[in-house]
């Protein structure tokens, strides 16, 4: 039996650290797990991957990394069996052998995030926190945008007048309504993330039944069909394109997101990706 062990964001309190390897020592000499998966490994203690490694002999030790590393941080890896990549750039940014390295993308809580019919009440939303990239793209947009998300203040929303900011966290259930009343999702990737990767937000978007525009980047290609379950951009000015074609042609719309909620269903929840990570260690 797998089991997950999640690890909180931006730990850095001492007595906390001492309360994770309690707890961690406590937890697999009561589960004994087969598995143990670092989601989002390289915001843990190294002094907790350190003890997790401890174990190696009992159990496979996993990494799940989402953001891009930092060549500081990526020297912990070194204490996994298996290190899972979202990302197929991040392969040059960490220097565990690349025979542990293996691409996994995001993928969607379908428990969360499902088609349910609901009134569109907005025509386009783009969900996100504000960065240089995105807040450049959405300037160049014509058609008027819905922005959630935080950060969106000060410099990153000069010159967004033509959009409606809605600003601060979201929960994930009141992002799923936020999608599912929006007509269009617009997907612009974080930079300060995502190399080559896909967007969370694009399984998310085309698990509630929305189109989904998205910036093209490597990836994608190998988690849709282009043209036929999503559409990409690589211009502002395709973007806008691509949305004002949408807005404007109903039928090309719910194509798109019929065909993208079954990929999505099929092959891209997390339920999808434990399964990849089982048949890849047991």
């Amino acid at each position: 039996m797998a089991e997950a062990l999640r690890c909180a964001r931006r730990i850095h309190k001492p007595f906390w650290d001492t309360y994770l390897l309690a707890q961690l020592d406590k937890y697999i000499k009561c589960k004994r797990p087969d598995i143990i998966l670092f989601v989002g490994a390289l915001h843990a203690p190294v002094s907790l991957l350190k003890a997790a490694y401890s174990y190696a002999t009992q159990c496979a030790v996993c990494a799940w990394v989402g953001d891009k590393p930092d060549p500081n941080k990526a020297t912990s890896l070194r204490y996994f069996h298996r290190v899972y990549i979202t990302d197929t750039a991040f392969r040059s940014l960490i220097t565990t052998p690349i025979d542990r390295i293996r691409w996994l993308p995001l993928g969607v809580n379908d428990d969360v995030f499902y088609p349910c019919h609901a009134p569109k009440t907005r025509d386009t939303i783009f969900v996100g926190v504000a960065t240089l990239h995105r807040a450049t793209v959405l300037r160049r947009l014509r058609q008027p945008v819905t922005i959630v998300g935080p950060n969106w203040r000060g410099p990153f929303v000069e010159g967004l007048g033509q959009h409606v900011v809605l600003l601060g966290n979201v929960a994930p259930s009141d992002v799923a309504m936020l999608y599912r009343t929006s007509k269009v999702c617009i997907d612009i990737r974080n930079e300060c993330n995502i190399i080559h990767g896909v967007n969370q937000r694009i399984f998310e978007t085309a698990a509630c039944g929305v189109p989904v525009i998205t910036e093209r980047v490597p990836d994608v290609e190998q988690c849709f069909d282009i043209g036929r379950e999503i559409l990409t951009w690589t211009t502002a000015e395709e973007l806008d394109d691509n949305l004002r074609m949408l807005l404007a042609d109903n039928y090309r719309a719910l194509a798109l997101a019929r065909q993208a909620v079954c990929r999505v269903m099929s092959n891209h929840t997390y339920k999808h990706r434990l399964r990849v990570i089982l048949e890849d260690i047991l």
